[in-house]
């Protein structure tokens, strides 16, 4: 969670879409997942739905579309 909490927050703050793309791939690479190399809003949607596939279950997914 904290991987993708910080890639949310690097690409927030601008200009560092490079290692927000570093730390979604290391979560994404953790599920033998392919890495991506989208940047813009493109990164950031993908930093939103990773976030809704690793936590569906456990009842957050509402706040954090919220959000």
């Amino acid at each position: 969670e904290m991987y993708l909490i910080s890639a949310e927050a690097l690409y927030e703050l601008g200009g560092n879409d490079g290692d927000a793309a570093d730390m979604l791939n290391t979560v994404r690479n953790r599920a033998n997942l392919a890495d991506i190399s989208v940047t813009g809003v493109d990164l950031r949607d993908s930093i939103r739905m990773e976030f809704l596939r690793e936590f569906i279950a456990e009842g957050h997914a509402v706040y954090d579309l919220q959000r």
